[in-house]
């Protein structure tokens, strides 16, 4: 069973590891163009640099909490994550095949937006097609690279929260982001008053259009908050499943467990929106 169901995401995964390989060519493993000028400690041997105006200090052995008066909010952030494609495994045959491991954290900067994914991930090479013992055949792999994630891959190769923030003067100009950001559609539904005083849960009305149809897309995955006092919004897509997973979720035959087993829920119970400078 476990090697049927690694089989079934090895064929998931092969068109998004063919688009992966060509922007590594494309870029050459290329740097992201941002001017980083803070160098901190996260490991005995890792270094990670960070945009002036933000810092990391370490909570306790598994969190940092990340200060961003640039983008003026703050959050805790894992120090590490569970992550199907953090290691690559070895069939009884010799394919090898993506599987999950736990990988160091990184903060990846940008001028509007930081991307909290793994330092790191695991691509298959040498495929091959194969035919199994029911007459299907299957794509298989002789060998894996890891390689460093950066900024530019990140465009493309979908890990981790993308997280936004703009200023906004009023709800008009909250509205003009969410149709920015999301789709020419979307627009304010209602504002819940969130745990932070002052702050409030944006919930983002569709137009009611079906998937192929809408104009804006997966609003319901969003998570917006907006404040009036501090002129700020922040948002990004939650996702369908939890996306930092403290332990290995694939240990029950592949069953995926979401309760108690990921740090999502205390990333968001943490951000706060900070004063303007």
């Amino acid at each position: 069973m476990q090697t049927e169901l690694r089989q079934a995401r090895n064929v998931a995964i092969v068109v998004g590891v063919g688009l992966l390989l060509l922007i590594i060519g494309a870029l050459i493993w290329g740097q992201s163009g941002t001017h980083d000028d803070q160098s901190v400690t996260i490991g005995n041997d890792t270094k990670l640099t960070l945009l002036s105006g933000s810092s990391l200090k370490t909570i306790d052995a598994d969190f940092w909490r990340y200060t961003d008066e640039r983008l003026g909010f703050a959050m805790d952030i894992p120090k590490s994550m569970w992550y199907y494609g953090a290691t690559c495994s070895k069939e009884q045959d010799g394919t090898r095949y993506l599987d999950w491991a736990k990988a160091p954290v990184r903060i990846f900067q940008h001028e509007n937006t930081i991307r909290i994914a793994p330092e790191y991930t695991y691509l298959l090479q040498d495929e091959h097609i194969q035919e199994n013992h029911d007459n299907t055949f299957g794509y298989y792999f002789n060998d894996c690279i890891k390689v460093s994630l950066t900024s530019p891959q990140l465009e493309f190769h979908f890990i981790g929260w993308n997280i936004i923030s703009r200023t906004v003067a009023n709800e008009d100009e909250l509205n003009a982001f969410l149709r920015q950001y999301y789709g020419d559609t979307c627009q304010v539904d209602e504002l819940t008053p969130a745990s932070q005083e002052g702050v409030y849960r944006v919930s983002i009305a569709g137009d009611g259009l079906s998937l192929d149809e809408t104009k804006c897309q997966n609003y319901q995955a969003l998570y917006t908050l907006y404040s009036p006092e501090y002129g700020r919004v922040i948002s990004w897509s939650l996702g369908q499943e939890a996306t930092y997973w403290s332990k290995n979720p694939d240990e029950q035959d592949g069953e995926i467990t979401t309760e108690g087993n990921n740090y999502d829920q205390r990333m968001v119970d943490s951000v706060e929106i900070l004063p303007a400078n």
